[in-house]
């Protein structure tokens, strides 16, 4: 007992509960309750965040420079809803909904009425972007498990978290085989009451 560290989870309460099971906590359990706890009532609910990427591509046929641009649109939405005290950890649900388009801009002067050739233009542009000249957009909504533990060598213990994502359904076009199964996604970050940093975005509640 004098190894423990001094933790509101060895309270009253707690103890009881731990007498509840079959098998004892182990002091690393309650330590990493007691970090969970602590930050699990500022990250329940649901955090968002959207934003537009533009990736510029100049484009030369030779007759004229034209511009192909790609436009990525993405909403990020974590919904925080439990906090698991056999396997310390918090859990909630993912959701990410992506566009990917693609637009050829060129000088207004050249071919003004000319359709086919813009046709065959913006044909060019999709192919460069997308390896797929019949694809102009494509899209998905991709759906998950996520589940945030404590990091064991952060400077800061109640603010850091490694995050493991199972997704579990994905809806568009841009959906592949791939997308699916439980990977990595590295850490999640609390900012604020009202902020957190996580896959390079800022999240609001």
């Amino acid at each position: 007992m004098l190894s423990w560290p001094d933790l509101s989870l060895m309270s009253n309460g707690w103890i009881s509960l731990k007498r509840s099971y079959s098998e004892p906590f182990s002091a690393q359990h309650i330590a990493q309750l007691e970090s969970l706890e602590t930050v699990f009532p500022t990250l329940r609910g649901e955090w968002e965040s959207s934003g537009d990427e533009r990736i510029s591509i100049v484009y030369d046929d030779n007759i004229t420079l034209g511009r192909c641009e790609k436009v990525i649109r993405q909403q990020l939405s974590l919904n925080v809803d439990h906090l698991n005290i056999d396997s310390p950890r918090i859990t909630g649900h993912q959701s990410l909904t992506m566009s990917v388009s693609s637009r050829f801009s060129h000088p207004q002067f050249l071919y003004p009425n000319n359709q086919e050739n813009r046709r065959h233009l913006e044909g060019m542009c999709n192919e460069r972007i997308f390896s797929d000249r019949l694809v102009s957009e494509r899209e998905a909504r991709i759906m998950g498990e996520f589940v945030l533990v404590t990091r064991e060598r952060s400077s800061r213990p109640n603010s850091v978290f490694d995050t493991t994502i199972h997704i579990t359904d994905c809806e568009g076009s841009a959906c592949f085989f791939q997308v699916y199964g439980t990977m990595e996604a590295g850490r999640l970050e609390l900012i604020s009451e009202s902020r957190v940093r996580w896959q390079n975005a800022i999240l609001s509640k």
